[in-house]
């Protein structure tokens, strides 16, 4: 199955998933090559493999596997593959939908009884999946089997499983996903009872999604209907589908989800790659867009900082005159404080306010697809040093020369604030920059080229601010 997103392949073997080649994105080892969703596992296993458990009548002590017996195709409609095997006593029809428009495939799976008793069985289909990120740039989150079971998402690290692990409650979907892709089964009708998760070495592992117990009278059949996603965790899309895959995009830090933050800024970035036709540009519009939103914020707090330094030099001689008597030197500080109508504190609660917003926007640059081999300066030829520019704005700067410019301001930025008074204090804000620029040479260069941006206009507003002030 070929279409403008994707191109599928099955097997007869089982009507398994052999692979799944998105055609939008890059495989990370050959840049030539679509990326392929499908990793096979020990032994081959694949994708979509089919099990019958028993519970009672005749399919036989280890159940039914349609992995193994080779399946017949069916006619059938453009877009849909239908694929049977029968035995016996059963018959297994199972039918593959592709939807062109999205990464979205139904399957339909029926079960029929064609012997002379009853048979009790559990229907089972699988995932199979890696716990390895595509590229060491995606290792900083996590990749391996997930699961949504009563609205609480659950990612499984295989590494800590000795034996299968069994999820269960109200499951809408399950199956395994990295940074920026997922792929996942969410059972239409009946509901999953529970999800499976098996090791099957350390880097990879086998998710079930598995019905409740059925009983087929004979000639009785059994249904069971699927959603499977398997794509870009791009917000819109997984939204759209109403499958609760939206909840796999980690916009969350600290354990905190801070979704509705993030989301009004992944719109207004694609808004604006819309119009600019470039993330890094976006991301540049963005910055200025906050900037000039806590304009009001930003200023107070650099005020308020810059008429704290005014009063070094009496607060100084206050500490000298009181320094064996803290009661008195706070009063007097306090007195000194209404005298000239400052608020020690007006320099940092400004600023405090902004920061959810920071780290928000701090999420969705770090984990939003739209980055992913987004170019911003990107040439075909090196350029001395800074070689072919920034082509990844999800990838770290090759060069580092974001990361040292962003540095840099950071440095003039603090030149430009009012010093504390405390010399120590003083002392560890000039180590910040340092400490900053180390910290950001292995971030994504999108952080980077909005922190650098942001340290860029912090120093235009200061700038501004200190002529404002400065004595006539």
């Amino acid at each position: 199955m070929t279409g403008d997103l994707y191109t599928a392949r099955i097997t007869s073997l089982g009507g398994r998933l052999k692979s799944f080649r998105l055609h939008r994105y890059l495989s990370p080892g050959n840049q030539a090559t679509p990326l392929d969703m499908v990793a096979p596992g020990a032994q081959g296993l694949i994708p979509l493999e089919i099990q019958l458990l028993p519970l009672a009548g005749d399919l036989g002590a280890a159940g039914f596997s349609l992995s193994a017996p080779r399946v017949q195709l069916q006619e059938g409609r453009p877009g849909r593959l239908a694929l049977s095997w029968a035995g016996r006593d059963l018959r297994v029809v199972k039918e593959l939908t592709f939807r062109p428009e999205n990464y979205l495939v139904e399957l339909t799976v029926e079960v029929q009884n064609r012997g002379s008793a009853p048979v009790t069985y559990q229907m089972a289909l699988a995932w199979v999946g890696s716990t390895h990120p595509l590229s060491p740039d995606e290792a900083d989150r996590f990749a391996g089997p997930v699961a949504l079971t009563d609205g609480t998402l659950e990612r499984l690290e295989v590494k800590d499983l000795k034996a299968p692990k069994t999820l269960t409650g109200n499951i809408r979907w399950a199956g395994s996903e990295n940074k920026y892709f997922i792929a996942a089964i969410a059972p239409r009708t009946p509901k999953a009872a529970q999800v499976q998760v098996e090791p099957l070495s350390p880097d990879q592992a086998r998710t079930w999604v598995i019905a409740a117990p059925a009983t087929l009278s004979p000639g009785a059949q059994g249904r069971y209907q699927y959603a499977l996603y398997i794509g870009p965790k791009e917000y819109d899309r997984l939204r759209a589908l109403n499958l609760g895959l939206e909840a796999a995009i980690d916009y969350s830090i600290w354990g905190v989800d801070i979704w509705w933050m993030a989301m009004p800024l992944v719109a207004v970035l694609n808004f604006f790659h819309r119009f600019a036709g470039n993330y890094g540009l976006a991301i540049i519009l963005l910055t200025v867009l906050i900037k000039i939103l806590f304009w009001p914020l930003t200023h107070k707090s650099f005020t308020s900082m810059k008429e704290m330094q005014r009063l070094q030099p009496q607060m100084q001689m206050l500490r000298e005159r009181y320094k064996n008597d803290r009661t008195r030197l706070n009063q007097e500080m306090m007195e000194l404080y209404r005298a000239h109508k400052v608020n020690p504190l007006g320099g940092c609660l400004p600023l405090a306010l902004q920061i959810p917003v920071f780290f928000a926007l701090y999420q969705v640059l770090l984990v939003s697809i739209e980055l992913r081999r987004a170019p911003f300066i990107c040439w075909e030829k090196e350029l001395f040093w800074i070689g072919h520019g920034i082509c990844d704005l999800s990838a770290k700067d090759p060069s580092y020369v974001t990361p040292i410019l962003m540095g840099g301001t950071m440095f003039v930025q603090q030149w430009m604030t009012p010093t504390p008074g405390d010399p120590t204090q003083a002392k560890i804000m000039l180590v910040m920059p340092l400490i900053f620029t180390v910290m950001f040479l292995n971030f994504p260069s999108g952080l980077v080229l909005y922190w650098l941006v942001q340290n860029l206009l912090s120093i235009a507003q200061q700038s501004y601010i200190n002529r404002k002030l400065k004595p006539a």
